[in-house]
């Protein structure tokens, strides 16, 4: 999981587009003090997962990562079940 602040200088996207390399693909979260809906539209719409508001709240940041998790974890257990599910097709 990565957490990128919206306003580094080299520029959130970047990072965003180099995580996209990594494997396994982490969960990409923006944090920003000015997180409005054009920058959640943004965000969502380029495949990263959540904005963070700052100044951080415990509870708020919990839940985004608690999520994020959650959503990891499925993405890797339904991907183990396709591969699976494709390696029974082929064996038959």
């Amino acid at each position: 999981m990565l957490i990128c602040d919206a306003a580094v200088p080299e520029n959130w996207r970047t990072f965003f587009q180099y995580a996209q390399t990594l494997h396994p693909t982490p969960m990409f979260i923006v944090s920003s003090r000015l997180a409005d809906e054009r920058l959640w539209c943004e965000v969502l719409n380029i495949g990263a997962y959540d904005v963070l508001s700052t100044p951080f709240e415990r509870r708020e940041v919990a839940h985004v990562i608690r999520c994020a998790w959650d959503s990891a974890q499925h993405h890797s257990v339904a991907a183990a079940s396709r591969a699976a599910t494709a390696a029974c097709a082929g064996a038959a």
